[in-house]
């Protein structure tokens, strides 16, 4: 893993601020820690606001572990013992709740990735709002299991999501982290896909993004603190035969969350976007086996994601001291592109 400072002058940085290795530290201590283990043979340029990958092929490289002895204390660990608290070492009340007093708001959350993020973010003491689109049966386990609120609304549609926003604010009185996961697949290649399949993908997984974007913005801008995280894909970054749509859509959301991060930066709002490659969750179960094996013996460390490793990164870009990265990518793919 290489980081490298880009900007020489707050000239180019979009937060107009100073370059504080404190500013910093928080990432790297997040990229030595084990819940960015599927972050394999990346390069990062941190450039005032931005985390950029060099476009470069690297070997795999083994990540730093932080249960090695010498490193991290015993109490340093989360109560599962699988890594570091979100304060990654800091012994204040702070570092064990750093999201205490948010309020988030995660689509697409009923199982998979969203229920990793739900359950992470309310372990760092946010309130959880879980939205969902369909699965009332679902929404009820989900809430039962997590104690975490559930709201159904259709993403896709503008008025649902200005309705729903406002009702959230009205209850707990702001919105702090929005993030972005809702998301389909209607798979085809171009020749038969029906334009009802384009519009379907691009409805739910990009124009979703927008409405809860705009909908969240000005609770947002008015309380100068934001950060919204939008969950992209490995396909949108390399392509997948069969995906145009949800490729297509995957990628929008990179540019798109590029031009939050410029227009949201005097006003203390992040926007990032976190790639997930595959994932042991069920849509990537519904892909036939033999399919299956062959991607996983093209991916370095030789397995799939579990959703709590995306879920963490989206932690971490959730705090408040997450301010300096804003407009980045963060590729979890377990190393399988490393562009």
């Amino acid at each position: 893993m290489c980081i490298r400072d880009r900007f020489k002058t707050l000239r180019d940085n979009p937060y107009k601020a100073s370059r504080d290795p404190r500013d910093i530290a928080p990432f790297v201590t997040y990229l030595a820690s084990d819940y960015s283990a599927p972050i394999n043979s990346q390069i990062f340029h941190v450039s005032g606001g931005t985390i950029d990958h060099l476009m470069e092929l690297r070997r795999k490289v083994t990540l730093f572990n932080p249960l090695s002895k010498g490193r991290f204390k015993q109490e340093d660990l989360d109560s599962e013992g699988r890594g570091l608290v979100f304060g990654f070492g800091e012994k204040n009340n702070e570092s064990n709740k750093p999201l205490d007093g948010k309020v988030a708001v995660i689509t697409g959350s009923g199982r998979g990735i969203g229920r990793g993020i739900c359950e992470i973010l309310k372990r760092a003491g946010a309130t959880v709002i879980a939205g969902y689109a369909s699965d009332d049966e679902q929404a009820k386990k989900f809430t039962r299991e997590t104690n975490i609120k559930s709201i159904k609304w259709d993403v896709s549609n503008f008025q649902e999501c200005d309705n729903v926003v406002k009702e959230i604010i009205s209850e707990y009185g702001t919105l702090s982290i929005l993030v972005n996961n809702a998301g389909i697949t209607r798979d085809s290649t171009i020749k038969k896909m029906s334009i009802d399949q384009w519009q379907d993908v691009i409805n739910v997984n990009l124009n979703s993004v927008f409405n809860m974007t705009k909908v969240c913005w000005d609770e947002m801008t008015s309380k100068h603190f934001g950060r919204i995280i939008n969950i992209s894909s490995v396909n949108g970054q390399a392509g997948q035969y069969g995906q145009v749509n949800y490729c297509a859509a995957k990628a929008g959301i990179i540019g798109m969350t590029k031009a939050i991060a410029q227009e949201g930066a005097r006003y203390n709002i992040t926007a990032n976007t976190v790639a997930p490659g595959y994932v042991d969750t069920e849509m990537v179960a519904a892909v036939p086996q033999n399919v299956l094996d062959k991607i996983i013996s093209t991916i370095p460390v030789g397995r799939l994601g579990h959703p709590q490793e995306i879920a963490r990164a989206v932690a971490f870009l959730a705090r408040e001291d997450s301010q300096f990265v804003t407009g980045s990518t963060i590729s979890i793919n377990g190393g399988h592109h490393m562009y």
